[in-house]
């Protein structure tokens, strides 16, 4: 079962390494310019995460949890990078359009593969079950890897 500290586990998994080199990079730079590229592709980054890890791990645990402390703790998996993405915004390097619309993305995305898993894992049989998980998956990893080829705010550079 998912608990709390899985989804606080996951998001710093995700955050914590960009953080830990984007920061110390912005500090080094002098003029800025750099830096806002910087910001723009760890918002990428970050992205991808997201919605790799909502593609690639809750369809298999949906089936065993709750509706409500699921979604609170997707929530708070998907809240422990916006610090780094305000920062991103507050130094101009991405619109505060272009955040609210992926994270909303990201939002929708996950609010599909929940409903599709369930409802996968609710007509099926249990040897049909995991090949319907499974097709999720794979189809909303490769729905993820297109989208961040040509929809993300940087290019999906």
């Amino acid at each position: 079962m998912m608990n709390t500290r899985i989804a606080i586990y996951s998001g710093l998994f995700q955050t914590l390494p960009l953080t830990l080199w984007t920061v110390p990079q912005i500090r080094l730079d002098s003029d800025g310019s750099s830096a806002r590229l910087m910001l723009s592709s760890t918002v990428d980054i970050i992205v991808l995460l997201q919605a790799l890890t909502i593609a690639l791990l809750l369809p298999p645990v949906v089936p065993k949890l709750h509706t409500r402390p699921a979604l609170v703790n997707l929530l708070l998996m998907l809240a422990i990078p916006w610090p780094l993405l305000s920062l991103a915004w507050i130094s101009g390097a991405v619109g505060l359009a272009e955040l609210f619309s992926t994270q909303a993305a990201v939002l929708v995305l996950a609010g599909a593969v929940f409903t599709l898993s369930r409802f996968i894992s609710a007509v099926s049989r249990s040897g049909f079950r995991h090949l319907g998980l499974s097709l999720i998956q794979l189809s909303a990893a490769g729905l993820v890897v297109y989208l961040g080829l040509t929809w993300l705010p940087g290019g999906g550079t």
